[in-house]
C-alpha cells in the first residue's frame, strides 16, 4: 500500500520546467552566442572588431558592453595593414527569433570612448550594424 501511495505522488508530480533559452546575439555566420566575448563588425576580412567585451543588463531590451576595439587601418592595403584599438562600447538591442526559436538581439550599435582608432571619414563609418540568425552563404 506504501509502495503504491509513492508511486502515485510521484507520477502526479509535474515534470521539472525547462527554462526559456537565454538572449543571444548572432555572430558573422549567424550563430547565436549568449554574452560574446568578441563582435566581429567586419565579417568578410576581420578588419573591425570588438574584443574582451563586458556584459551588463544582457538578456533586458538592450545590453551593452565595454571593451577594446581593433580596427585595421588597411594602409597601404589591408593585408599590409597595422592593427589599432581603442576603448569602444557596444549595444545589443531588438530582438529576432533564430530558425531554432531562440530569441536574439538584431541591432548592434557602438561607439568609441575618447578618439577613435583611425581617421576621420576613413573605415567602420556606421555605427549600427545589423546581425541575423541562420547561416550565411
Amino acid at each position: 500500500m506504501l509502495f503504491a501511495a509513492v508511486a502515485l505522488t510521484c507520477t502526479m508530480q509535474s515534470a521539472p520546467t525547462q527554462a526559456a533559452p537565454q538572449l543571444a546575439l548572432p555572430d558573422c555566420l549567424g550563430k547565436p552566442l549568449v554574452k560574446p566575448a568578441q563582435v566581429i563588425f567586419a565579417c568578410a576580412d576581420g578588419n573591425f572588431s570588438a574584443q574582451s567585451l563586458k556584459w551588463t543588463g544582457w538578456g533586458e531590451s538592450f545590453a551593452a558592453a565595454t571593451g577594446v576595439g581593433e580596427v585595421n587601418d588597411c594602409t597601404p592595403y589591408c593585408a599590409a595593414g597595422k592593427f589599432h584599438k581603442a576603448r569602444i562600447v557596444i549595444i545589443a538591442s531588438g530582438v529576432q527569433r533564430c530558425p531554432d526559436g531562440r530569441p536574439a538581439y538584431s541591432t548592434v550599435t557602438y561607439a568609441w570612448i575618447g578618439r577613435p582608432p583611425f581617421p576621420p571619414g576613413a573605415g567602420a563609418a556606421n555605427p549600427v550594424q545589423t546581425f541575423s540568425c541562420g547561416s550565411k552563404p
